[in-house]
């Protein structure tokens, strides 16, 4: 097979090889939900990320849950009260 078909063929076949990994994650990614409980604690005991405010990454961290926490009470007790 000469270079430039070769060339021809991965290109064309590049485009299907990389949206069917993208297109799997996606449809799997739309079943988890973002408040699964426990998702930071499996990612600091299970994978070793860092937890601290040393590294700057879980400043706004307190706020969002408190935040997040208020919701979904404020969701449970208006659901609640409309089922009686």
């Amino acid at each position: 097979m000469p270079a430039a078909a070769m060339t021809a063929w991965l290109l064309a076949a590049a485009g299907p090889v990389t949206a069917l990994p993208l297109l799997l994650f996606a449809a799997r990614a739309r079943g988890i939900s973002f408040s699964t409980p426990g998702m930071p604690l499996i990612g600091v005991l299970l994978h070793g990320e860092p937890f601290g405010y040393a590294r700057g990454r879980l400043r706004a961290h307190p706020a969002g849950l408190a935040t997040y926490t208020a919701a979904g009470m404020y969701r449970s007790l208006r659901y609640q009260a409309r089922a009686g």
